[in-house]
């Protein structure tokens, strides 16, 4: 294939387009089909990114405010994409205890306390210290000890992104076949 070329199979035709020239053949048959994908994977992923927010590990914050949407657009396609611009966020983990557990444990630890101001103080101390380990707590028992890019973040996005490369795929069949 050629330099600056781009093909795509659409079931069994194979068409194949000279990239600098796709945005100016679709605006001229009155598609602007880069700057629909563009729009509409900005809107499906910034829902996966709202419904991931509330579930990240908060131990220190940094994977929360990492993550963003971030889109695209060249003569060579368009691209949107979730990113974390947090480094090494592929291998951050749930904690292996869930929510539940862990309050389990800081209320047995309490418990040990002879006065109600003794449990408090105990409640605090060792609630603070499994939180500087595990964070808040795996969300549920499934995720416990999970990566969180990987078992979740990466196949919400997949999921929300595939059926709209699908109708984009068959928009540009369309247009290819003059329709």
């Amino acid at each position: 294939m050629a330099a600056g070329k781009r093909s795509r199979r659409v079931k069994r035709a194979f068409v194949e387009v000279d990239a600098t020239d796709l945005d100016t053949i679709l605006r001229e048959l009155g598609h602007d089909a880069p700057a629909e994908a563009l729009r509409l994977g900005r809107i499906a992923l910034e829902d996966v990114r709202a419904k991931v927010l509330p579930l990240l590990p908060r131990r220190t914050g940094a994977l929360r405010e990492g993550l963003e949407v971030v889109a695209r657009a060249d003569s060579q396609g368009a691209e949107v994409a979730l990113v974390s611009r947090r480094q090494g966020s592929q291998y951050v983990k749930w904690s292996r205890y869930t929510v539940e557990q862990l309050r389990a444990r800081v209320e047995g630890a309490a418990s040990r306390g002879s006065t109600p101001e003794a449990q408090e103080a105990i409640r605090r101390s060792y609630a603070g210290r499994l939180r500087a380990i595990h964070g808040l707590g795996a969300p549920s028992e499934d995720l416990a000890g999970r990566r969180v890019w990987s078992q979740y973040v990466a196949p919400l996005a997949r999921r929300a992104v595939k059926p709209i490369s699908a109708d984009l795929a068959r928009h540009l069949g369309r247009l290819v076949k003059g329709g």
